[in-house]
């Protein structure tokens, strides 16, 4: 991917630390800005060697999203993956909201993946109007900005201001892939989801455990974050969370 348009602060991110590492997946029209305080606090405390990849389309222009395709994202999220793998003996992944779901597809296809943490992710939106809009003819090719849903008052997401219509489909796409491949997950998984989320209904959460494959599979609820939790009120206790997850299977 070319780097020379990328919006200050989206760069992607790699962290070498010790021999387990984890990726981290930023979610739709957003940046590994999400997902940087959580991979930095995992590299601090747990030592650990981490991975913050850009998603094609991400971080630079609308435009340049509008082309982008729901395989491009998870061919980067596999590249990403390979890359950490030769920097480690054993890898989990975790993801932000479709960074979520994106996280979920390669645990379900990639059988290395030691363990899987979702944070907030969709399988369904519940969203009538968004669905409509994404495949309805007169569709503007941009709609305003879904993401930066925080309650946190000094934070902010760095994300697109406005959502390109073009890949809407591309997401749903995406989702329902991720609901076939549920019971294909067989690694250890945890799911974090805010019990108020003015994106992604927090029922996910529970079709998720209910379909996932896992043996070992856990739910709990966020109670001081809206979505994207990776840098609201919760977001220490995602990276301790995390931290016991990766020390209970690493």
């Amino acid at each position: 991917m070319n780097d020379s348009s990328v919006m200050p602060g989206a760069e992607p991110q790699f962290l070498t630390g010790g021999r387990t590492g984890i990726l981290l997946c930023h979610g739709y029209t957003g940046t590994p800005q999400s997902m940087r305080y959580v991979g930095e606090r995992l590299a601090e405390l747990g030592g650990h060697t981490v991975s913050i990849p850009r998603l094609p389309g991400h971080g630079t222009h609308l435009e340049d999203m509008a082309r982008s395709t729901a395989r491009e994202w998870l061919g980067e999220v596999r590249r990403a993956w390979r890359e950490l793998a030769e920097h480690c003996d054993q890898a989990f992944v975790m993801g932000l909201s479709m960074g979520g779901t994106l996280a979920l597809s390669l645990a379900a296809t990639e059988e290395t993946v030691r363990g899987v943490i979702a944070v907030n992710a969709p399988l369904s939106l519940n969203n009538p109007l968004f669905a409509e809009a994404a495949l309805a003819d007169d569709t503007p090719e941009f709609l305003p900005k879904i993401g930066a849903d925080i309650k946190r008052a000094d934070a902010d997401e760095l994300s697109y201001e406005g959502t390109p219509m073009a890949t809407g489909v591309q997401l749903y796409a995406l989702m329902a892939t991720a609901r076939e491949l549920l019971p294909r997950i067989r690694c250890p998984l945890l799911a974090l989801y805010s019990r108020e989320d003015h994106v992604v209904p927090p029922e996910n959460g529970d079709y998720l455990i209910g379909q996932a494959g896992s043996g070992d599979k856990r739910l709990l609820m966020l109670e001081d974050s809206y979505h994207v939790a990776t840098l609201d009120n919760d977001r220490d206790r995602i990276v301790d969370e995390t931290l016991a997850f990766l020390a209970a299977h690493a």
